[in-house]
């Protein structure tokens, strides 16, 4: 029975083959993650920061508001989660199962357009229900603040903070759409364009003394207008992409 050190080292290294074999897709998800903490890092660093007694930088004004705000979507990306895991899933299965059993190229058009359907049907649902989830968090925002003990410079944050999270929510669903058509590079770039994005207007704002998530809503919002037209068309485009664009065994 192997120990905890050894099963962490044998995860490591099949993580670090992993993102090796699948490089851009690894890159754009070290931006991902990295993007959406560059507005908190440019309070904690930008001289309105504290230190803890630990050593960490915080910035309790803004984390604790953004803190709830991104609680909001997590019903919608792990329903996204689970969406991914079973019906698309099954349907990007069902189109390898033609590709490799030697369907027809109209077959093959069929099968990839009801997995575009498919896709984008659900990503409409789940975020048709995200958008009201957060207009009615919006609603009862005073309610939420006062239970909560925000002052009213944080309750205003806090509404802007529940936009913010549902349009960034977004942007990571269809870039989710864009991996799942092995458009690695695409999706690294998007997540490097709303890392800067996120830094660049967070920093203007900053600079003229204000606190507020209206820099991440932005680069959300532009982000998300850029990722969803793309992950559309790479979608209508899943055969082409199986076949050449997105065949590795062509390009190496």
């Amino acid at each position: 029975m192997s120990t905890a050190p050894e099963a962490l080292t044998r995860a490591a290294a099949a993580l670090w083959r992993a993102a090796r074999r699948c490089w851009p897709l690894a890159l754009g998800a070290a931006l991902a993650v990295a993007g959406i903490w560059m507005d908190k890092w440019v309070y904690w660093v930008g001289g309105t920061g504290l230190r803890s007694q630990a050593g960490f930088l915080h910035f309790p004004r803004y984390d604790s508001v953004m803190f709830f705000a991104h609680l909001s979507v997590l019903p919608a990306l792990a329903a996204l989660a689970a969406f991914q895991e079973g019906p698309l899933a099954g349907a990007m299965r069902d189109l390898r199962a033609g590709i490799s059993g030697g369907d027809t190229l109209n077959g093959l058009a069929v099968r990839a357009g009801a997995t575009r359907r498919l896709a984008l049907d659900g990503l409409l649902r789940i975020f048709g229900a995200q958008v009201v989830l957060s207009a009615g968090l919006v609603l009862v925002a005073p309610a939420l603040a006062d239970a909560a003990g925000l002052r009213l410079d944080q309750f205003l944050l806090l509404r802007v903070g529940l936009l913010a999270a549902a349009l960034h929510a977004l942007f990571l669903a269809a870039s989710a759409m864009i991996a799942l058509t092995n458009a690695g590079a695409t999706f690294a770039w998007l997540q490097a364009m709303f890392l800067v994005l996120n830094l660049g207007l967070t920093l203007a704002i900053s600079r003229g003394g204000e606190v507020g998530a209206a820099g991440l809503t932005l680069a959300a919002a532009l982000a998300a207008t850029v990722a969803i037209p793309l992950a559309a068309a790479l979608l209508g485009r899943l055969v082409r992409r199986a076949f050449l664009d997105g065949n590795e065994s062509l390009y190496g």
